[in-house]
């Protein structure tokens, strides 16, 4: 088990204007919207790896996904 500090951990640069952000149903990825670039942006929690961001259009201001996965 990890230990909780409080503490914040390592930067991960997704892009200019990181807006908002969501984790999916196991916390595994972290997903990013970037307004300026119009993109959503997965990121692995464990490794703070950047995947290829997913195009969405204009200025995405906001992400949600559902808590369990769908089956």
């Amino acid at each position: 088990m990890d230990t909780v500090t409080g503490a914040p951990g390592k930067a991960v640069t997704v892009g200019r204007s990181a807006f908002d952000v969501a984790l999916d149903w196991n916390g595994g990825t972290a997903y990013v919207t970037t307004a300026d670039a119009g993109a959503l942006v997965p990121v692995d929690t464990a490794s703070g790896a950047v995947g290829a961001p997913l195009t969405t259009g204009a200025y995405p201001l906001a992400v949600a996904l559902t808590p369990v996965p769908v089956r």
